[in-house]
């Protein structure tokens, strides 16, 4: 799970390079994650720890260390607040890829996270370096 926090965090520093919203428009981040088949349990986890950061992003908490604790949102973004929204790949590459697509046609995500297994991570990568999606 520290190891998804971590990656987690890093994403999201990764979101000032996003374009910009409004002083205090949530940022919407889509997750990619096996959320059911036989990799739902890791997907799951990956799952609760996105969760438990986007709480520690969004809310003020005195966490020493921990990049983002004390303020509400992220600075940089006007404290912007995280606003994830999962998509289940099944542990598929075609869903995974059908899952990206969907993404970009919705257009509301500014960040794109997943997909656990390389076998799906690949496809997903694809359509989103053809969309031009950063």
């Amino acid at each position: 799970m520290k190891k998804h926090l971590v990656l987690f965090f890093g994403l999201v520093l990764l979101l000032g390079l996003c374009p910009a919203a409004n002083a205090a428009d949530p940022i919407e981040v889509a997750l990619l994650y096996p959320l059911s088949g036989p990799l739902a349990d890791p997907g799951n986890r990956a799952k609760a720890a996105c969760d438990v950061a986007a709480e520690i992003i969004n809310g003020s908490y005195d966490l020493p260390g921990i990049p983002y604790a004390k303020t509400q949102g992220i600075p940089n973004k006007g404290g912007a607040k995280i606003v994830l929204k999962y998509y289940d790949t099944q542990g598929s590459p075609e869903v995974g890829k059908a899952e990206t697509e969907r993404i970009l046609q919705e257009g509301k995500a500014k960040l794109i996270i997943g997909a656990y297994q390389s076998s799906v991570t690949k496809p997903t990568s694809f359509v989103a370096e053809r969309q031009k999606f950063p």
